[in-house]
């Protein structure tokens, strides 16, 4: 570790810390003038960013078929994974629904419930049936089980 690190994890560390070190150096020096506020960059702030920017990312899920029971005896539905809010797609025989209108998220638990009402010709009439292809996409949110490097 000729760089002087002494407990951080040196593959991080040089892929990540070295050149942010440089781009904030570069960012500080320009033309002589400081900005106002420069965090020092060591692996705790890079490794907390970037938790950050994954947990708000997601992973994509295709093609999933969602967790509940169909032939009207049950309108919703679990995810395997817990989805970033507003990016769940369901689908319905290959139809995508409309958020709000065919279906509303949970926030509370990973999952969806189908909204049905008869009366309304534009909106689903009866709970998805047997044999009906129901789908979902969504970005499964990423959790971390650290609080940033050393």
């Amino acid at each position: 570790m000729a760089c002087g690190c002494e407990s951080e994890i040196h593959t991080l560390h040089a892929e990540l810390i070295h050149p942010a070190r440089d781009i904030q150096f570069q960012i500080a020096y320009t033309n002589g003038v400081l900005p106002a506020t420069i965090t020092d960059i060591d692996q705790k702030n890079v490794q907390s960013a970037l938790e950050s920017y994954f947990s708000q990312l997601g992973i994509p899920i295709k093609s999933e078929v969602p967790v509940g029971t169909k032939n009207n005896v049950n309108l919703e539905y679990e995810t395997e994974f817990e989805f970033i809010p507003d990016s769940l797609e369901v689908f319905l025989s290959g139809m995508k629904l409309i958020p709000a209108v065919d279906y509303i998220e949970h926030l509370d638990f990973q999952g969806f419930t189908v909204l049905v009402d008869p009366q309304d010709r534009y909106r689903l009439n009866r709970a998805p049936q047997q044999g009906e292809g129901l789908e979902v996409n969504y970005n499964k949110r990423i959790t971390f089980n650290t609080k940033g490097g050393s």
